[in-house]
């Protein structure tokens, strides 16, 4: 399987806040710059910390999470992706809800679809886990994942998540079972964290406060994180 490698659209680092000249500069390059003080400490500091800017957007349907997540991620590949309906039918995310659409598979199939019609090949791939594997596990493979992806690579991953009121995702999240689909487009190496970008943020009453973007620990991540029927979890390029 072809794996194409192509710069983001927007990437932010700690490199920009140090004045550093992109996030994969040399202390050599920041001395031609100008910048007479960058450490080696600073140049690491730049890749403990990356984030991906995109143009959020919200669901345009109910069961519509899926497919609008999905286009977020592949706005790290072009500027106008495939449509929310034109995802939704590759997932066959229709209502009454089919319940294969909660495998992360039929997200990353769409996103492979779309990308290999505008000739980046199928690049993505689901990751799965065995049952019983200890959540530890999951965890350091998912960062793993997470670092590879967003930081080596620049692209956002798609994950499917479970929350309910006893054990919320996010803290406004409602106070009720949901399954729902979010993009990953960033992670803070030394906090042990993970950015979420979320395609419901204000889509009605029930989410009219959960944030567009919001920081969620890895270990929070991997316990929240669910399969359909496939165990498969979420899309990766490593």
């Amino acid at each position: 399987m072809r794996k194409a490698v192509v710069p983001a659209l927007g990437v932010a680092t700690m490199a920009a806040a140090l004045g550093v000249s992109g996030p994969h500069a040399s202390a050599g390059q920041a001395h031609a710059t100008g910048q007479t003080h960058v450490t080696s400490q600073a140049i690491a500091a730049s890749k403990n910390i990356v984030t991906l800017t995109i143009h959020w957007e919200q669901q345009k349907k109910g069961y519509w999470c899926g497919p609008t997540a999905a286009r977020m991620a592949l706005k790290t590949w072009v500027k106008n992706p495939a449509s929310q309906s034109t995802l939704a039918d590759d997932m066959i995310s229709d209502w009454p809800h089919d319940p294969h659409t909660s495998d992360a598979t039929k997200a990353t199939k769409a996103m492979n679809n779309a990308l290999s019609r505008s000739g980046f090949g199928k690049p993505y791939f689901t990751r799965g886990f065995k049952k019983n594997t200890p959540l530890y596990k999951k965890r350091a493979q998912l960062f793993k994942d997470v670092r590879v992806t967003v930081g080596s690579k620049r692209h956002a991953m798609v994950i499917h998540i479970r929350s309910n009121k006893k054990k919320k995702f996010h803290p406004n999240y409602p106070n009720r079972y949901v399954g729902h689909y979010v993009t990953i487009i960033g992670f803070n190496l030394q906090a042990g964290t993970i950015l979420i970008t979320d395609p419901a943020s204000g889509y009605n009453k029930d989410w009219s406060k959960v944030p567009k973007r919001y920081w969620v620990s890895a270990n929070r991540l991997a316990t929240a994180m669910a399969t359909g029927n496939d165990n498969h979890y979420y899309s990766t390029m490593s």
